[in-house]
């Protein structure tokens, strides 16, 4: 027993040497769910194939132009990339060649492509928001029954690892001293993804025999995203536009707006969170029915993908120590999302340019940004580009067809309260109130809405302690102190370092505020 008792004090006695025994600290844990960006990729990639004219269809002899709606029907993660797999139908919009003259004829090719984007670090659990748009399409003709068509894709997505943190919101001990702050963060309260469908059958006027659909583009508007009884909600509009021809030669604009509606469910999703939306399809079937029934068959199925974050206040210990213990606590950095607002704005865009119409007719103006830029600065957005109008022109027996373009600088100031000079910005657009007057002498009054839509996202990093342990070394040499003060002291600095509370040395010395000067004497207790 005496033998037991030596022992256990001489290995005391060692431990002590060594640096003491490290004994934990009864403490309180609380969890955050954290949405850290693990990888981000944007590319621009090019799709191509030949196509060959159908036998039905005359010789093409010169493009007049290109159209694509792209389709996005799978996506996949797996380890260390990303896999997305689509589709674009493209229309070509020609002059044919016939025995005596020339017409104007369309071929619908389908542009399969795959891409795949090594991210490091990804996994199959992680959540991305990836967006694929199609920058353009352009055709040229290699003989008269053969057509290369060339596609610019840019692909950009964000990976996240949607992880759950336990950090130490309190310490419990008697005589703890702590500096703290509450600082809120957006948590992510849910992701998920939907897709819903549009089926319809479109009518084209009772005097249009329809021979063939010559052009197509489709977009999304009004986008509104809701939270109620545990589910987001999305509406928008899809725009569908189509130029078609007649047997008897003529071409004529089609345009239809479709709503759309989706729902997520949500568990215990808050009314007040901010959530975003993003709309993309996923298959497209535009089918001409027979001619006696005046109509086009149109379907979409179209994917939702929503995410849902929430403001959440929590106690972050930026240091603390012990006036009877001897504490060693770890932190680990976390990059959490302060903020994330959603903005939108628009600009009224109106200006007059002479594209030298004469004779033709104006079958259709298609609006277009060629180039966008952003500068965020404390407060708002500053949004610079160009923007570009396509006028589809011909003549009276529509056998001429040309195209001519005006192009415009503008700038815009969108406000938001919550944006920095940090922000990171995601900003996307759509036209709206399209006008266009044919005015004399050739000149075209452009006016339209440039509705902008910016979700801002700030992020800051965020130390929590994630440890706490006690050290059994004893370090105090003496009951009393006289400290000198040096520049840059501070009362937490030095009752930290002499394990005396701030309180306590303040009120030994008869301080008066919290501010010490260099070369003051303290006592301290």
């Amino acid at each position: 027993f005496i033998f037991l008792i030596v022992f256990a004090y001489n290995l005391q006695k060692s431990l002590d040497k060594l640096g003491g025994v490290c004994m934990s600290i009864e403490v309180d844990k609380e969890k955050l769910n954290i949405n850290q960006i693990v990888g981000e990729k944007s590319i621009i990639d090019t799709v191509e194939t030949d196509c060959i004219v159908p036998d039905v269809k005359p010789d093409a002899k010169e493009i007049i132009g290109t159209s694509g709606v792209l389709s996005v029907y799978k996506k996949e993660l797996t380890e260390g990339k990303i896999r997305i797999d689509g589709s674009i139908m493209v229309y070509i919009m020609y002059y044919g060649k016939t025995e005596n003259s020339l017409e104007v004829r369309s071929i619908n090719h389908t542009l399969d492509f795959s891409e795949i984007m090594q991210i490091e670090n990804v996994t199959s659990e992680m959540l991305d928001e990836t967006e694929v748009t199609l920058q353009n399409v352009e055709c040229k003709i290699i003989n008269e029954r053969k057509i290369n068509i060339k596609a610019s894709v840019n692909y950009s997505t964000k990976v996240y690892s949607n992880k759950t943190e336990e950090y130490i919101s309190n310490v419990k001990l008697n005589d703890i001293q702590k500096l703290e702050k509450k600082q809120c963060v957006k948590v992510l309260a849910g992701a998920g993804e939907t897709k819903t469908s549009v089926s319809e059958k479109v009518q084209i006027a009772q005097t249009d025999e329809l021979a063939e659909i010559l052009k197509v583009s489709c977009n999304f508007t009004e986008t509104d995203t809701k939270v109620s009884y545990n589910k987001v909600m999305t509406k928008s509009n899809l725009n569908l536009k189509m130029l078609y021809l007649t047997e008897d030669n003529r071409i004529v604009e089609l345009k239809k707006v479709f709503p759309i509606m989706g729902f997520v469910e949500m568990k215990d999703i808050k009314e007040t969170a901010t959530c975003t939306s993003k709309l993309y399809i996923k298959n497209v079937v535009l089918k001409p029915e027979a001619s006696k029934d005046h109509n086009i068959s149109v379907d979409f199925e179209i994917g939702i993908k929503v995410f849902a974050y929430e403001s959440k206040e929590i106690n972050v210990i930026e240091d603390m120590y012990s006036t009877s213990k001897n504490l060693n606590f770890t932190q680990k950095n976390i990059k959490a999302i302060s903020s994330k607002s959603v903005y939108q704005g628009n600009y009224s865009f109106s200006q007059k340019q002479n594209i030298g119409i004469t004779n033709e007719k104006v079958i259709d103006i298609e609006p277009s940004i060629t180039s966008i830029s952003k500068k965020q600065e404390d407060g708002a957005v500053l949004i610079s580009g160009n923007a570009e109008f396509a006028a589809l022109l011909a003549n009276d027996n529509f056998s001429e067809i040309s195209v001519k373009r005006a192009s415009f600088p503008f700038n815009y100031k969108m406000v938001g309260s919550e944006i920095t000079s940090s922000s990171e910005i995601s900003l996307s657009y759509y036209f709206r109130n399209e006008n266009y007057n044919i005015l004399p002498g050739g000149e075209v009054d452009f006016k339209t809405d440039i509705v902008f839509e910016a979700v801002s996202t700030c992020t800051s990093c965020v130390k929590l302690v994630n440890n706490v342990t006690e050290n059994s070394e004893k370090t105090r040499k003496a009951n009393m102190v006289i400290y000198f003060t040096k520049e840059g002291d501070t009362l937490w600095s030095i009752g930290k370092r002499f394990q005396a509370s701030a309180s306590s040395i303040k009120e030994t010395n008869t301080l008066e505020s919290d501010k010490i000067s260099a070369g003051k004497q303290l006592y301290i207790i």
